[in-house]
């Protein structure tokens, strides 16, 4: 796989069991087949963790301040986890502008009595990761993100009828890409960008003594 259709260097490497797990949940929710609107419902969850870090790093910040080592990495995850959250929002409103050229209809699971409860519990369970450990949840989340990223890939190459087909103009604009499938596989970079940050920021809160990454 090349470095223009997707992941070469994630694509053997095995997710960890809570994550297996998820992902397993996830498919009996919005089913294994890949469509615009199970991407829309992961583009949802995906801007979630970055809220709950965000949250967490100001606690950390008002605490800390006198820490220039705390501030600046608290600093540093903020101002990723806002330019990664406003990237996940460019990602959705990216698909329901295709959904609305495609007028998919929407499925069972793309109504609010389902988005809202799954959105809640997420939320729970990303602030509960991030109170309890950074770390795991920064390293759950780049498998989140890994997994999304060969999810889009193989969507683009799924697709090859919209390979020559044009985006809006504003969308052409924004993200430079030539095409539907172009911006897709523009959209998997952008995961794995978000996985090698969380990464990162996982090295970092691993590397901190037990305890000190407490707010």
């Amino acid at each position: 796989m090349s470095e223009h259709d997707g992941t070469p260097d994630a694509a053997g490497r095995r997710p960890s069991l809570p994550a297996r797990l998820f992902f397993f949940a996830f498919d009996l929710l919005a089913g294994r087949r890949t469509t615009l609107h199970k991407l829309c419902l992961l583009e949802l969850l995906a801007a979630v963790p970055y809220r709950a870090w965000e949250n967490r790093a100001y606690l950390r910040l008002s605490r800390r301040a006198g820490d220039p080592g705390a501030r600046r990495r608290s600093q540093e995850l903020i101002a990723w986890a806002r330019a990664a959250q406003d990237n996940e929002y460019g990602h959705l409103l990216a698909l329901q502008a295709l959904i609305g050229e495609e007028k998919e209809r929407r499925p069972w699971y793309g109504a609010g009595w389902v988005v809202r409860p799954a959105f809640a519990s997420y939320r729970l369970l990303s602030w509960a990761l991030a109170r309890a450990c950074l770390g795991c949840a920064l390293r759950f989340n780049a498998e989140f993100e890994e997994h999304a990223e060969r999810t889009y890939a193989r969507f683009a190459a799924d697709h090859p009828e919209w390979e020559g087909r044009p985006l809006p103009a504003e969308l052409e604009r924004e993200r430079g890409a030539v095409g539907w499938a172009g911006l897709f596989r523009a959209i998997a970079r952008d995961e794995r960008d978000h996985r090698d940050h969380s990464l990162q920021f996982a090295g970092q809160a691993r590397d901190k003594a037990p305890g000190k990454d407490r707010p």
